[in-house]
């Protein structure tokens, strides 16, 4: 499936529910920020690793400065390099994805991600790593592993969506639908970590 299909399909049916489920948000303290534990991302040295728990810490300083529910974007380069700031508005942040190898954002409510966060990744070949920081101090990565298919996210998604046609009907329904389709796809080479 071509990207316009997936959008029309997938995303722009469903903006709403997932736009709603981080519209609840929680306030950031400083205990969160300082408690923060990023999941280990496989196939990472530990250095990288606790640069990415830091790098989460100081998005969550960031948000923390925004008006209430505000969403903000970091995208990185190779090895944490070339760091690009994008402040958003309440609930959305839309940051340039054209570069970059890791982005990470904050989710206001401490939601997992949602499928517009998910396709940033499937149809960004240099993306890498997507992570979003709940304002609640849990962490959700998506890594693309070596053995990352498209077609199989993509057959994996119908697959739980036709088995689940009523998602779209609540915000907690898209969650609980959203937690299930992330955690099917390690053998389709994206590791879901969820961390706190």
């Amino acid at each position: 499936m071509a990207y316009p299909e997936w959008r029309e399909k997938f995303i722009d049916s469903i903006s709403d529910v997932g736009y709603n489920i981080n519209m609840k948000p929680i306030t950031i303290t400083d205990a969160t920020i300082e408690n923060l534990r990023s999941p280990q991302v496989e196939g990472w040295p530990a250095f990288m690793n606790d640069r990415l728990n830091r790098e989460h810490q100081e998005l969550l300083r960031l948000a923390q400065r925004q008006p209430s529910g505000v969403e903000v974007a970091v995208r990185y380069g190779d090895n944490f390099t070339n760091k690009v700031v994008s402040v958003g508005t309440v609930g959305r942040v839309a940051p340039d994805f054209s570069s970059g190898t890791i982005y990470m954002h904050n989710h206001p409510s401490g939601n997992t991600f949602t499928l517009k966060d998910v396709e940033k990744l499937l149809f960004n070949d240099n993306i890498e790593l997507l992570s979003a920081v709940g304002h609640n101090g849990v962490i959700y990565t998506l890594h693309k592993a070596g053995r990352y298919s498209f077609s199989s996210v993509y057959a994996k998604y119908h697959k739980l969506s036709k088995n689940r046609p009523d998602y779209k009907a609540s915000p907690e329904e898209y969650i609980r639908f959203m937690e299930d389709f992330l955690n099917s796809l390690s053998d389709a080479g994206l590791n879901y970590e969820k961390g706190r």
